[in-house]
């Protein structure tokens, strides 16, 4: 089964999390954002949806 959006994989976005203390700030600020925008992709594709700002 295929969709329309394809988000992180969880234990991914996880692992990233742990591991964040060691990286750059800008590659933990972008793994974030990769998240946020996942969302609010969704978001925009539900029926009735209200305008998102990602």
């Amino acid at each position: 089964m295929s969709r329309a959006w394809s988000c992180p994989d969880r234990d991914k976005v996880r692992a990233r999390h742990y591991e964040a203390w060691d990286r750059p700030p800008l590659v933990v600020d972008t793994a974030h954002r990769s998240v946020e925008a996942c969302v609010a992709d969704i978001l925009r594709h539900l029926p009735g949806a209200m305008p998102v700002q990602a």
